[in-house]
């Protein structure tokens, strides 16, 4: 892959690149790829292969819908949930104890939840 192309304008707190255009606040990577490739559907999302927020290198820049944003995030291990390694009750999230149904979920947790449940229902 090329080098990313820093946007080196002002960038928002969560670091893309942005400018205000006609008196609207545009991200700096969707300005790029409308010049470009032309106008844009609102519910198009500008994803970035690099993974660097303020990078308008074209060649880095892809569409997608914001399914296709988080899928991508997931896939790639960037997000918040995927970072913890423990559940809310100091569980590891191992491989042996953690299932996927929605998101990660504690296997640990689960059985002891279905066990009070059916110590409720005796």
């Amino acid at each position: 892959m090329t080098e990313c192309d820093l946007w080196e304008g002002a960038v928002t707190k969560g670091g893309y690149g942005h400018l205000v255009v006609a008196g609207k606040h545009v991200y700096a990577h969707r300005l790029v790829w409308m010049q470009t490739f032309g106008s844009l559907d609102r519910k198009d999302v500008i994803m970035h292969r690099c993974d660097v927020r303020n990078c308008i290198n074209i060649e880095h820049l892809m569409v997608g819908t914001q399914a296709d944003n988080m899928q991508d995030m997931l896939s790639k291990q960037r997000g918040f949930q995927q970072k913890k390694t423990h559940c809310p009750s100091g569980h590891p999230y191992t491989e042996e104890n953690t299932y996927h149904h929605d998101g990660r979920r504690c296997k640990k947790c689960r059985s002891i939840y279905d066990k009070q449940k059916k110590e409720q229902a005796a």
